[in-house]
């Protein structure tokens, strides 16, 4: 148990690095902050996912893989999505994991009971979607550039997914 609230705590952690554009009015063109940290945000998030799905599609059972395989191939698409729509607006998209996730994958790929690794894999999963859902509802509701906005809307839903299917693996765990 306490294994699981360590990992929970520290898989959660996303770097905020600080941007160059900077506009604070509202009127749906040009980047406000929150727009600017949705992208930066939204980048880790994925990336990070990307990487312990990967990793569980390696050291998890068969439900969980499979979770895994199907989570990756979103993510993957949203990312590459991030990353046209950061060209589109002039923002750089990371392309690497944030280092908070770093710390977490040494502990995640270290643990060799199947069991106790599918049950901290998708308690990340399931932190983190929640905490990104906080992140994509912010952006809906307090950017500016319309792009990013839109983005934001187009993959909440697919957040939401993940968390109602990591919600269910944990229950068959």
């Amino acid at each position: 148990m306490k294994l699981k609230h360590f990992l929970l705590l520290g898989s959660v952690s996303v770097c905020f690095a600080a941007c160059t554009k900077t506009n604070s009015t509202n009127d749906g063109n040009g980047l406000n902050n929150t727009d600017q940290q949705f992208i930066y945000k939204a980048a880790y998030a994925n990336l990070d996912e990307q990487d312990a799905a990967q990793l569980a599609m390696t050291k998890g059972d068969t439900s969980v893989r499979n979770f895994a395989k199907s989570v990756l191939a979103d993510l993957q698409n949203s990312q590459a999505s991030l990353a046209g729509l950061g060209n589109e607006v002039s923002v750089i998209v990371s392309e690497s994991t944030d280092t908070g996730y770093n710390t977490f994958r040494k502990t995640l790929s270290g643990i060799s009971a199947v069991h106790a690794f599918d049950s901290a894999y998708v308690q990340y999963e399931m932190a983190t979607d929640q905490n990104m859902i906080s992140v994509y509802q912010n952006e809906i509701s307090n950017g500016n550039d319309v792009h990013v906005k839109n983005y934001a809307t187009q993959y909440l839903t697919q957040i939401q997914t993940h968390l109602q299917l990591a919600d269910t693996a944990v229950n068959h765990l």
